[in-house]
């Protein structure tokens, strides 16, 4: 297989907005965020988070602030 035979194969997606209170002390970590986003990226594919170590890439939008 070559590198233009490949296709995006996207198995499950997950999104997460947090503190909307507005709380500097209810803040998590951008790292957090996304920890907590491909999570429930495994949910939405129903996959164990253990079958994650195959990913080969995980999309994110820019994380401006938190």
């Amino acid at each position: 297989m070559t590198r233009g035979d490949r296709q995006v194969v996207v198995i499950g997606v997950g999104q997460l907005r947090n503190n909307r209170e507005r709380e500097a002390t209810a803040a998590l970590e951008p790292l957090d965020l996304i920890d907590r986003a491909i999570g429930r990226a495994a949910d939405d594919a129903g996959i164990d988070r253990a079958a994650l170590a195959g990913v080969d890439a995980v999309g994110v939008v820019q994380v401006v602030s938190w």
